[in-house]
Parts: structure tokens; C-alpha cells; sequence
């Protein structure tokens, strides 16, 4: 007898997915629950063309042949097999007074489906990622943010892995504080792994999950995001910088604090001298090579003359270099680094003292590298103010050295070599880039006194004449007659991009006519410019910044 309150509405049918389908399709045990209705699979497939709609099962007759027979037995055991189950759980729910008619307790008392969304999520990316790769690592941390979020807000129904679930997912994180680049890479597994793996790989199909969500990225839009470069100064006092070997050095100033105030026991709360000597000189090479962290550990491994396969020694016009195939290529793309005295020292320093300091894991994530960079910075006295906007768009103040990463030797690297007048097209062989568009967006945390010495380093190039030191103020006009290389001169027009006023200013500063620069390019490409009259109706882009030259040149 039913002693629970309240009226029942569960209505049951079954049907087939594809009605129209010439190969077997689905059969599907439809539930109606208070009026919605749910699709439970029940793995079992039938010809359309041997479905009885009327009485909602396979067909089974004389006139079809023995295998369509055999297999159509073996659906209609199925769909009596549940109707059977709906019974023992009708009879189930009215003998609980704790137990409510849902969805979730009626498809896993049909088909046994027990597996809870964190259960079928943690099975999705095993799927996906069989191996234990350093993918793979990188991305259980993803996944354990996402479990650990099921858990906390009591989530168990499958309703997660539709877009209303991830929406739902992406707002708990934004509210939670993390950053849009955090945000971005956990969403985008649990999508990736719904779309390609629950969705549409066979083991999964019976657990009916639709696909299709969608994730948009944020885009961090953030104009300041506290990234900078060591001066010459800065990164020569870290380099000598000494420590009592021995002694222990206290990290707590520079550690990350908790919610609330305390230090996650993960971390060193101290490290010795050595230790932090060593991570010294790995930053100082880092700052000098310009390698990313995740290519550094090879090169260390290379310069202790352990065995690798990314490294090889070039050697052109008698420069040494070493090319070291970038993991973020997959080996596709190379960085080269000069070898250089700081190289050389650094190399037959640690052939001889071997590392305390683990090299080969330098780069990940629970490495000590990071903090160590940081005491470091705070012990050379580099405590200028840094001022930038978080992951959650507040405008922070802090000094230098709490601010610092290894991601900073880099862009230190970079900024030093553009500052030298290296052009980003050709420091993207020194760094790894595939092209020039991640450095040149270097130029936006360069000081006005860096790009003008820059400018004026490339455009002394173009005249055979390199000016180290340009001047501040306004000079007469130099009337000697200079050989001009305009070939080189139209090549760095065409990458100076929004900076044609700097061109401008020292095509005048030199005496060199546009007028010439213009007829001269004209003539090598006859078709660059259309006329009608003295109108121009049509040019090419080289020709459109030649003439905003002019242009700018005239109003002057």
C-alpha cells in the first residue's frame, strides 16, 4: 500500500530514435515525469521497418529472417525487462516516505545507471587521456576543480553537462575569483570532453548525452597586467648577489597567503643558500637566453652534458649557437641561443658542482623556482612599485619582487634585444616564436625612451649609419649627399605600422624626399597606384603609407 502523500505522474512509452533510419536504430524507454519528458536508452537497436509503433515493440514474424528474429527476442526482452522495473520501482517509491519520483532515481533503477556525473566525467577524461603524459598532468588539476565544484554544490544529475550546467559552471568560477585565462582552460576541458567523448564515443552513448555545448572564451582586455622587464642594473645586481650556503633563508615574506591570512602547507617555508644560488644562476641564464621554462630544463640537462635529442650545436661565420627544439611546438619550431661567456662559465660551474636543485622538474608546477625568483629579487633590493590590474580587474600596487615570475626573464630577454635593435621578425629565431606578433606586443611595455632609441637605430641602419646616441631637440637639416638604401627602407616602413610619424620625422630630420622614396617604389610597381586625373582612386597598402607619409610630411 502507498503511504506517501500526493498523486504520482509518471507516464512510460517506448520508441525508436530514427524512424526513417535503414540501419538499425535506437530504442528509447520514454518517461514522463510531471509533465517533462526524459529519454533513457535502453542499448538495444531495431530495424525501423520492424518496429510496431501500436504496440511499442520490435516484430517479430515468419515472413522476416532468423537473425532479425533472434535479435528484434532480444529488444522485446529488454523493454519487458523494464516495464518489469517500473513496477518493482513504483512499488519502491510509495514504501519510502523519503523518496521522491524523479528522473535521476527512475533511469538508474531501469538500467542501472549508478554512475554519478563526477563518476562519468572522471571516466570521459581517462578516455581522452589514457596516457600519462605531461598533458595529461596539466589537466587533472582541471578536472579536480570541476569535481571538486559537483561535490560542494551537491550536483549528481547528468543536467550538468548541458549548456544551462556549463553556464552554470563558468559563473561559479568567475564568482569564486578566478582569472578569464583560469576560467578559459577549465570550462574548455569539460566541453572538450563532453562534446568528444560523452556525446559520441560508443561506451558512453547509453547515457544519452546530448553535446553540442559551447563555451565562448573571455578575452582578457586588461591594459595593464603587470608584466615587466629587469633593467641592465637589476638583473646585474641579482647576478651578484651571494648567499652563506649553508644558512637557511626565511620565504614567508614572499609566500602566497590563504583566505585566511595562514600559508598552504605546500609550500618551503625556508630554503638554503645553495639551493637559492642555484636558482640564481638558472634565472640569470634564463634572463640571457629568453627561454620559456618549459625549454629551459633542457637546455640545463644539455649544459650538465646529460642526454637529450632537442639540442644540437650551429655554427655559422664562426658564432656557436644552439638550436633546442620548444615543447610548445612539439618540436616544430626552434629557439636559437648564442653561446655566449655566461654559458661557458655557467656550464663548467655545474659540470664540476652538480645540481642540489631537481633540473629536470624545474618547470613544473609545484617547483620552487618561482618563489625562489622572488626572494631573490626581494634579497638584490629590486622593490621599484609595479602597478597593474588582476585577474579580477583591480588595480594593484606591490613591489617588484612579489610581482616577479620566471615568465619575466623572458620578456626581460626581449625587451633588452629590441632595445639593442634587434627587429621582432628576426628575435622570433632567438626566442622560438613562430612569428613576430607575440613580441611586438613587447612594444606596449616599452618606456617612450626605448622605442625612439629603437627607431632611430633602425632607420640609422637603413642610411649605413647607425645613430647610438639621437638627439633630443631639433636639428638642422644635414644637406650631404648619403647613398640610400630604399629597399631597406621600404621594408621598414611596411612593418613600422602605426609609428609612420617617426618615419616621417627622420626622413625630414635626414633630407631624404618621399617624393623620390615614392617614385622609386612607384616604378617597381607600376600598378600600385590608380589616377583619375590628379585623384587617386586606388592603392596598394605600401603605396597608401607612402602617401600618408607625404601627407604628414606637407602639414609639418
Amino acid at each position: 500500500m502507498c503511504i506517501i502523500e500526493g498523486q504520482l505522474n509518471l507516464g512510460v512509452s517506448f520508441n525508436i530514435r530514427d524512424r526513417k533510419a535503414v540501419r538499425p536504430t535506437s530504442i528509447y524507454c520514454i518517461a514522463r515525469i510531471d509533465g517533462k519528458q526524459h529519454k533513457i536508452p535502453l542499448g538495444v537497436k531495431v530495424l525501423a521497418s520492424q518496429w510496431d509503433k501500436k504496440f511499442q515493440q520490435a516484430v517479430v514474424s515468419n515472413l522476416q529472417g532468423r537473425l532479425d528474429n533472434y535479435n528484434n527476442q532480444i529488444a522485446n526482452n529488454k523493454i519487458n525487462e523494464v516495464k518489469d522495473k517500473i513496477s518493482e520501482y513504483l512499488d519502491y517509491i510509495c514504501t519510502h516516505e523519503t523518496e521522491t519520483l524523479n528522473f535521476i532515481s527512475l533511469s538508474k533503477y531501469l538500467v542501472g545507471m549508478g554512475d554519478s556525473a563526477k563518476d562519468l566525467i572522471e571516466s570521459a577524461f581517462h578516455y581522452l587521456y589514457p596516457n600519462n603524459s605531461d598533458t595529461r598532468k596539466t589537466y587533472i588539476s582541471r578536472l579536480n576543480s570541476y569535481t571538486d565544484y559537483l561535490k560542494e554544490k551537491s550536483l549528481d544529475s547528468f543536467e550538468v553537462f548541458k549548456q544551462s550546467g556549463i553556464n552554470a559552471y563558468t559563473k561559479y568560477l568567475s564568482e569564486k575569483g578566478d582569472s578569464k585565462a583560469q576560467i578559459n582552460v577549465k570550462v574548455g576541458l569539460i566541453v572538450r570532453l563532453v562534446n568528444k567523448v560523452l556525446a559520441v564515443e560508443e561506451p558512453y552513448l547509453k547515457y544519452n548525452i546530448g553535446g553540442g555545448v559551447a563555451y565562448n572564451k573571455k578575452k582578457d582586455i586588461r591594459p595593464e597586467k603587470g608584466k615587466f622587464a629587469l633593467t641592465v642594473d637589476e638583473l646585474k645586481a641579482i647576478e651578484l648577489l651571494t648567499f652563506q650556503l649553508a644558512d637557511k633563508y626565511d620565504l614567508k615574506p614572499i609566500l602566497p597567503r590563504q583566505e585566511d591570512g595562514s600559508i598552504n602547507p605546500k609550500y618551503p617555508l625556508s630554503l638554503r643558500g645553495r639551493q637559492l644560488s642555484e636558482y640564481r644562476d638558472i634565472f640569470v641564464l634564463q634572463c640571457k637566453t629568453g627561454l620559456r621554462v618549459s625549454d629551459l630544463s633542457v637546455l640545463l640537462l644539455y649544459l650538465t652534458k646529460q642526454p637529450t635529442d632537442k639540442v644540437r650545436v650551429v655554427e655559422v661565420e664562426g658564432l656557436k649557437f644552439y638550436e633546442l627544439k620548444t615543447k610548445k611546438s612539439q618540436g616544430k619550431e626552434a629557439a636559437l641561443i648564442q653561446v655566449n661567456d655566461y654559458i661557458v662559465w655557467f656550464a663548467e660551474k655545474y659540470n664540476t658542482a652538480k645540481f642540489l636543485v631537481d633540473i629536470a622538474k624545474i618547470g613544473n608546477n609545484n617547483s620552487y623556482y618561482n618563489h625562489a625568483i622572488k626572494e631573490i629579487t626581494r634579497l638584490a633590493g629590486i622593490d621599484r612599485q609595479i602597478t597593474y590590474r588582476n585577474a579580477q580587474d583591480k588595480e594593484i600596487t606591490e613591489p617588484a619582487y612579489n610581482k616577479i615570475s620566471s615568465h619575466c626573464a623572458r620578456h626581460t630577454f626581449i625587451t633588452q634585444k629590441l632595445n639593442e635593435g634587434i627587429s621582432p621578425d628576426k628575435l622570433c629565431y632567438l626566442t622560438g616564436h613562430t612569428d613576430d606578433n607575440m613580441i611586438k606586443t613587447i612594444y606596449t611595455h616599452l618606456t617612450t625612451s626605448d622605442k625612439i632609441k629603437m627607431i632611430t637605430k633602425e632607420l640609422g641602419k637603413i642610411r649605413g649609419k647607425a645613430v647610438e646616441n639621437p638627439p633630443t631637440t631639433a636639428q638642422t637639416k644635414r644637406h650631404e649627399t648619403l647613398n640610400v638604401d630604399y629597399d631597406r627602407l621600404l621594408g621598414r616602413i611596411e612593418r613600422s605600422k602605426g609609428r609612420l610619424g617617426d618615419v616621417a620625422k627622420w626622413l625630414i630630420d635626414n633630407d631624404i624626399s618621399i617624393d623620390a622614396l615614392i617614385g622609386y617604389y612607384q616604378k617597381l610597381n607600376p600598378d600600385s597606384i590608380n589616377k583619375v586625373g590628379d585623384i587617386v582612386v586606388r592603392a596598394d597598402m605600401m603605396m597608401s603609407r607612402l602617401l600618408t607619409i607625404r601627407d604628414i610630411i606637407q602639414e609639418s
